[in-house]
């Protein structure tokens, strides 16, 4: 066989379950979505329908006054320690300074960290310019260029749309570009749907297909499903064939599935009976609902039919479920029929080895012999070195010599030679069987020839080669040729 690259084991889609489970939901949802993004292209113009009006004059914005009484409000807020206790009091005051827009511009100047300053500004400046568009926009472009100009201009803007979405919208396409209208157009439809859900998505559906109308549906859609999932849905379903769809239907999975996961499974399972699209809405649901409880993720999974959406469902939710509770996960998926629980046997070993490498390591051990084991093996020893080499390493050194050391001993050599070719060569030439090591070390060896073969001639030169495979590696240097992969 030909390979340009060398040989690579197959790395369980979901070894990032290593962080924490909220961390792997949301990652896990967040991919489902943006799948659809890749690609976009942001608008250039707004649609014919929107006069944009003027945009915000800087003259009119009121002269900044200290105001002492609320320092000593601010300072408490900023001594609060929790993260998120220490954002929603920031939030609280900006909104109460709304009202009184020169005191909220002192307080903004005199806080330093960048993080607190964002929280502050974007409450402060969503509910200014409900009451004063102009001057609050124009306070926001006076924002240093970056992230926290782009927020807070969003942030106006949504708070804008609060009275009068497509005199905001009108504005952002006018007056913005790139990001920061990508964002406000977001924060307009946040705030529009809040109000007004189906004109709000109808409005983000009819935006110049891209990012921007992506990203406004996106919005727009998750406000409507905290709203009413139902609703919501039916709209959806609605819309025709094509990307937007499915960016709006997976947008809308995870949201229903946070609130209502029994009420989004039961509609994932009648759109499983007529659509194509119920594969990833499954995958979506069964990553948040298993992220927070599990059992019941499990026995909607068990009572689907087999199939191609229960299979994506199960996967997404043993994976999720590993990194929380592995021994639940795993009993879990010993009840599944033998076609669904012998692969996820082999991503639950790799992601659990990413977590704590020796109990995946006596988990796959404990699988009948045979195949199955020897994968999960391979699955296990390639996480772990993938997350921790010099510990996979020590464990070899107190390993007898033997199929599961070659084993590990091969992974450990394919992970390693991306960054150290002559330390993966090394270790490879620690496999105890024969024909396993010498396979092992041409085709690394065949590879890295192929790729610095004056850098692999130089090594051949100095290392302790066996006589028997010398020529073999030597004829590899004079003439590269392509590394063979399992």
């Amino acid at each position: 066989m030909r390979a340009s690259h060398p040989p690579a084991r197959r790395l369980p889609w979901a070894s990032w379950a290593a962080g924490s489970l909220w961390f792997l939901c949301g990652a896990l949802t967040a991919l489902s979505v943006s799948r659809a993004l890749n690609g976009g292209r942001v608008a250039d113009s707004p649609p014919a329908q929107m006069p944009a009006p003027a945009p915000p004059v800087a003259s009119m914005l009121p002269a900044v006054q200290p105001v002492p009484d609320r320092k000593a409000d601010l300072t408490r807020a900023l001594a609060v320690l929790n993260p998120t206790a220490r954002a929603e009091d920031l939030r609280r005051l900006g909104r109460e300074l709304a009202g009184a827009p020169e005191g909220g511009m002192a307080l903004a100047s005199s806080i330093v960290n960048f993080d607190d300053r964002a929280e502050f500004l974007r409450a402060f400046l969503h509910a200014w310019a409900a009451r004063d568009p102009q001057a609050a926009l124009a306070y926001a472009r006076q924002q240093a260029p970056g992230l926290l100009r782009a927020d807070s201009i969003a942030a106006a803007c949504g708070g804008w749309a609060a009275t009068d979405p497509r005199s905001a919208a009108a504005w952002a396409f006018g007056a913005t570009t790139g990001p920061t209208r990508t964002k406000s157009l977001a924060r307009i439809a946040e705030s529009w749907a809040a109000a007004a859900p189906p004109e709000a998505a109808a409005w983000a559906a009819s935006l110049p297909a891209g990012v921007l109308s992506e990203a406004a549906l996106r919005q727009s859609l998750s406000t409507w499903a905290n709203l009413d999932p139902a609703a919501a849905a039916d709209w959806t379903a609605a819309l025709p064939e094509g990307r937007q769809r499915d960016v709006a239907l997976l947008q809308l999975a995870a949201d229903w599935a946070a609130q209502e996961p029994a009420a989004c499974a039961e509609w994932v399972a009648q759109r499983a009976q007529t659509h194509d699209d119920a594969e990833s809405l499954a995958q979506s649901l069964a990553a948040l609902w298993s992220g927070y409880d599990a059992p019941a993720a499990s026995g909607w999974i068990s009572s689907l039919p087999e199939g191609e959406v229960r299979e994506a469902a199960a996967l997404m939710a043993a994976t999720t479920w590993v990194a929380a509770d592995p021994a639940a996960a795993t009993a879990w998926v010993d009840t599944l029929e033998v076609s669904l629980r012998d692969p996820l046997t082999l991503d639950l070993a790799g992601t659990w080895a990413t977590i704590d490498p020796t109990a995946a390591l006596a988990y796959a051990q404990s699988r009948p012999e045979g195949a199955v084991q020897e994968e999960a093996l391979r699955e296990v020893f390639g996480s772990w070195a993938q997350v921790d080499a010099p510990a996979l390493d020590q464990w070899l050194a107190a390993q007898p010599a033997g199929d599961t050391a070659d084993l590990a001993r091969i992974e450990l050599a394919v992970t390693r030679f991306s960054n150290d070719p002559a330390g993966a060569l090394a270790t490879a030439a620690g496999i105890a069987s024969e024909d396993a090591r010498q396979a092992r070390m041409e085709s690394l060896f065949a590879f890295w020839a192929q790729k610095n073969a004056p850098a692999a001639r130089q090594w051949l030169r100095d290392a302790p080669v066996a006589p028997a495979l010398r020529p073999r590696l030597e004829a590899l240097a004079v003439t590269p040729q392509p590394a063979d992969e399992e």
